[in-house]
């Protein structure tokens, strides 16, 4: 059985590189922006991320700017690489 779609508005496919950190940290990490909408985006990192965390996305190039978000879900696709869902916060 199919799963059903829970997103509210269609996302746009986007690669690009982001750096992310704690909102609250200077951690900075290297991830891959997969997909962003008008309320949230999908990223690849390389190290889980908690649920409920408050990140801040630097994003480069053609769609560089910076993000905070709140973390929705993040699933182990392989080792050592996971998928987050992102809820935007802020957006400068």
């Amino acid at each position: 059985m199919a799963e059903k779609e829970q997103r509210k508005e269609d996302r746009e496919q986007i690669i690009g590189d982001v750096c992310w950190a704690h909102a609250s940290l200077s951690d900075e990490h290297k991830g891959i922006l997969i997909e962003e909408s008008k309320s949230g985006m999908s990223i690849m990192t390389y190290s889980p991320v908690k649920e409920g965390s408050i990140l801040r996305i630097d994003c480069k190039g053609s769609i560089a700017g910076t993000r905070y978000v709140t973390v929705k879900w993040c699933k182990e696709i392989s080792p050592n690489n996971y998928r987050c869902g992102l809820s935007l916060i802020k957006h400068y």
